[in-house]
Formats: structure tokens, sequence, C-alpha cells
């Protein structure tokens, strides 16, 4: 009896043992309980920076093993940095619109990207006016550096003390541009068309239209190209200004400007003006 006790006693322990093995087994097969999540940088968007104003934004990141390392290699505005932690930092003093690509590394050395976009705005009450271009027969002239050709239609040359339609009436035949070296404008800078009616009879009511991509006529065709500034009503005689605000950031090497209007040596384009922030010259914009 004595022997038979003992039996089962070794055998309760082998059968103990082998379940405690088994267990291992099945721990090492099945691999650890929680499994890692993956790594990607939870941030949707970044506010808007302005010129000469502090500004910080803290990125975030989800999964993979913090802590977080974060880092960039494109180019940010003159006074910002990126520190390790996530925190876009600093005072920036150059109006600024790109698209920056970040990087974060987690402890297991995990990297995961995504791109925002980063934008400076010029600072608050700042308005400098430029006149770009200043049509007249005895001369145009191109104040601003950036602009070094005029162009126009067949059909369209400057008359008195402005540019129009010289030959014929037809509204689409009578644009007129300039180009150059290229230029950006910003979300709230404002475009202004300087106009002059010389009938002494008729009054005009008319929305011209710019284009950053055409340098031709306005046609059917092209017109997703072209937008609509301000309207105007010019009596006779009359000067006036039309004005279209820049909605979001452009960049081009041209600017051209359709009167969509039929008339005949009645309605002249006297100048165009860009009044824009942050500029390193001031030019006065006067209007006649």
């Amino acid at each position: 009896m004595k022997n038979f006790k003992v039996l089962i006693f070794i055998l309760s322990a082998l059968l103990v043992s082998c379940e405690e093995k088994a267990a291992k087994v099945a721990e090492a097969l099945d691999g650890p309980s929680e499994q890692l999540t993956p790594l990607s940088i939870a941030t949707s968007a970044l506010s808007q920076a302005k010129v000469g104003e502090s500004f910080e934004a803290m990125l975030s990141s989800q999964g993979g093993a913090v802590p977080y390392a974060y880092s960039t290699i494109d180019s940010l505005p003159s006074g910002m940095m990126l520190t390790t932690d996530g925190t876009l930092t600093g005072t920036p003093s150059e109006v600024f619109n790109a698209t920056i690509t970040v990087t974060v590394t987690d402890a297991e050395n995990t990297t995961t990207q995504k791109s925002f976009t980063l934008e400076v705005l010029p600072p608050d009450g700042v308005e400098r006016c430029a006149v770009v271009v200043d049509f007249d027969s005895a001369g145009s002239t191109l104040p601003d550096t950036r602009f070094d050709t005029i162009f126009s239609d067949v059909y369209t040359d400057v008359y008195q003390d402005g540019i129009t339609t010289v030959i014929g009436s037809h509204e689409n035949y009578n644009h007129a541009g300039i180009s150059g070296s290229g230029f950006n404008l910003y979300a709230g800078d404002i475009i202004r068309l300087v106009w002059k009616n010389v009938s002494s009879v008729n009054s005009h009511t008319f929305s011209p239209r710019i284009s950053f991509i055409e340098t031709g006529r306005f046609t059917t065709s092209n017109s997703a190209n072209w937008l609509l500034s301000s309207s105007l009503t010019l009596n006779p005689g009359e000067s006036g200004v039309s004005e279209y605000t820049i909605t979001s950031f452009t960049s081009s090497n041209s600017f051209n400007v359709n009167q969509n209007i039929n008339q005949g040596k009645q309605l002249l384009l006297d100048r165009i003006e860009f009044v824009e922030s942050a500029r390193a010259t001031n030019e006065v914009c006067v209007i006649d």
C-alpha cells in the first residue's frame, strides 16, 4: 500500500510538470497576450501662424512603443523649430506656405511619416501697395521689378492714359497683362484694377476677369482659369477700382486682365496694383 501511494505521488508530480511545460509551450507559440498597435501620428492639421507672433503646436502620436522622437528634413520658416518631443515652436519672421513632412520614431526604432501644410500669415494691420504696371500711351511703366513684360491682344493697345480695345469692341478680344520672374500672393492680399471711363456719353457696368494662368484671350474652353473681380459702374468721365481678394496662396509668373464688356476706346485700364503685406519695400498707391 505504501508503494502504491508513492507511485500516485510521483504520477501526480509528473502530471503537474507536464501541464506547466504545456502552458509555456502554448505561450511561446501564441506570443505575448498584448500586441502593439501600429505607430501613427495622430495630429490632423497645424493651425496658422503669423509673422511676429509666438507660435506653439504640440504633435501627438499613438501606437508603437513610447517614448516618441520627432524630426523633419524640410525647411521651416525663419524663427521656427521642431523639437524632438514634437513641439513646433518659435516666432516666425517671414511669410511662409509649404508642405512639411514630419517623421516620428518610437522606442523600438519603428518610424512613420505624415505631411502637414504649414502657413505663416502676414502680420495684422500691415498693408503695403505696389503699382505693378501703369499703362500710358506716352510710355507704360513696370515699377515692380518682379515684372518685365507687357502683353496684350492684337485688338488691344495703349490709348490715352490706359490700355483698351482699339479695334472693334468684342468683350473677349481685349485682354492685357504682365509677366516676369514670378510673384507670391497670400490669402487676404488684394488686386486692384484702376479703370477710367473716357466716354462723354455712356455709363458702363462690368466685372473684369483676371487669370494667373492664361496669357491669351478668354474662351469658353479656358473659362475655369479666369476669376471675376468685383463689379464696377463708371459714369462718363469717372474713374474707379475693381478689386479681387486672394483666398489662398497663389504663385505665378503672369497676370492677365480681360475687361469682359463690349466697348471700344471707352473703358481704359489705367494700372494694376497689388495691395499686399510684409513687402520689403513700400510703394504708395494713390488712386487718381
